[in-house]
């Protein structure tokens, strides 16, 4: 399989993705720089083509397709994998199958929004895990086929139908798992709602939908939502849609206003899922929660540690000590880890490891005052400071994440580190 790099760095094979596609044989990989591509209809109705961000993409980056007024963004059939891609502005749809006719492609990590039609179209048997829709003139997700799987999507403000699933065979059965609909609208064919079934036989798990027009759940030929939160939609459930462990009640999120659909503290929604194998949320964000044990519906996993600052000391060439308070100054207990180690496994009052101090992602930044900066979202940097002096580390994670720092070699009083800005922003005072 070759693999090519698309994008305007020296070394580069192709500026555009649709000459890569047009020279290169099949099976291809490309390596997409994150930057903005202007063009549309991307795809070949054979061709066998993986896309996904090139390895120097900085984490959590896109790279785009600007359709700018094309028909389509993407256009994959059933060889096409996409991975880590933005579409916006096209006229028509974001992702489209090739031929129009349901297709068996994959999907994941990706960003659709603002485009005039369906933001993803023609998926069958394929996957889309892990995908975001937003502002869409059709359909979020439309599957059609056997046996597809969404999961871990969120979708805002779509038109018609939130996601929209029809299995064609008996004893089929679309996996639609650990996903938000909020404030779907009526038209382009649709009454405005959250998450529908059309035929045969779909079982909604562990999803949230919320603030649609029509229904909340519609879930036409015997299936149920279990393990699901419904709220302030035109009626929450279908007639026996309402299925096990499945309530009516707010699922406290964020900031809906703002996009932010993550969930508060106390929410219906946290400890209600059901383990479906998925070991990660739609951010990255470990399931279940490694402190509670719980599996939390909707796209967003719930963390719960308290917000704090944290203090690092060192006497001599003696292994540094981490000792916690919280934002009242009570003290948390403290581990001492061994030298020359790249990550600190923190323990909570009740001894179960805190491993996702060092899984978490980053989604804001950290302001670095020795060099009067701010880290990029993903970063990692490496430094040399003097622990003989108490330093500070701070650490949150009520929706605002986690700062980490990490000793990666003991070699003496100086001391070679590893800032991890994980999961958020803490502000300057922690560093």
């Amino acid at each position: 399989m070759a693999t090519k790099d698309v994008g305007s760095q020296v070394g580069d094979d192709y500026t555009t993705i649709a000459a890569a596609i047009a020279a290169e044989p099949s099976p291809m990989t490309l390596r997409i720089r994150n930057e903005i591509f202007t063009e549309g209809n991307l795809g070949d109705a054979v061709k066998q083509i993986t896309m996904e961000p090139h390895p120097d993409n900085p984490a959590e980056s896109y790279w785009v397709v600007d359709a700018a007024g094309l028909a389509n963004g993407i256009k994959p059939n059933a060889l096409t994998s996409i991975k880590g891609a933005e579409v916006i502005n096209s006229t028509g749809n974001g992702v489209t199958s090739w031929s129009g006719a349901a297709q068996a492609f994959s999907i994941r990590e990706s960003y659709i929004h603002d485009v005039g039609g369906w933001g993803v179209y023609g998926l069958s048997t394929g996957v889309c895990q892990r995908v975001i829709v937003s502002d869409v003139g059709g359909w979020g997700i439309q599957q059609i086929g056997t046996n597809g799987t969404i999961r871990n999507c969120l979708v805002i403000r779509a038109t018609g139908y939130g996601i929209w699933c029809q299995t064609a065979f008996p004893g089929s059965q679309t996996r639609v798992d650990y996903c938000t609909v909020d404030g779907t609208v009526a038209g382009a064919g649709g009454p405005g709602t959250g998450i529908f079934e059309g035929s045969n036989s779909l079982v909604p798990r562990n999803c949230i939908s919320t603030n649609n027009v029509a229904n909340g759940f519609d879930l036409a030929n015997a299936g149920s939502a279990t393990y699901c939160v419904a709220f302030g939609n035109g009626t929450d459930y279908g007639a026996g849609d309402q299925g096990v462990f499945s309530s009516v009640a707010d699922p406290l999120y964020v900031a809906p206003g703002s996009d932010d659909f993550q969930l508060q503290s106390g929410s219906p929604a946290i400890g209600l899922a059901w383990d479906t194998g998925l070991a990660e949320d739609l951010i990255g964000n470990a399931r279940p929660n490694p402190i509670t044990g719980n599996f939390d519906s909707g796209a967003y996993q719930f963390w719960d540690i308290d917000c704090g600052i944290s203090t690092v000391t060192e006497t001599g060439d003696a292994a540094a000590t981490v000792n916690f308070v919280d934002e009242g100054g009570t003290p948390k207990p403290s581990v001492t880890p061994a030298q020359n180690v790249a990550n600190w496994v923190l323990t909570s009052d009740t001894g179960i490891p805190i491993a996702l101090l060092t899984s978490a992602k980053v989604s804001n930044y950290v302001y670095d005052v020795t060099t009067d900066r701010d880290f990029i979202p993903g970063e990692v940097v490496t430094f040399n400071t003097d622990l003989v002096e108490t330093d500070l580390l701070g650490y949150c994670n009520e929706s605002e994440g986690v700062l980490f720092i990490s000793l990666s070699t003991v070699t003496g009083p100086e001391k070679e580190g590893i800032l991890q800005a994980l999961s958020g922003a803490i502000g300057d005072e922690t560093m």
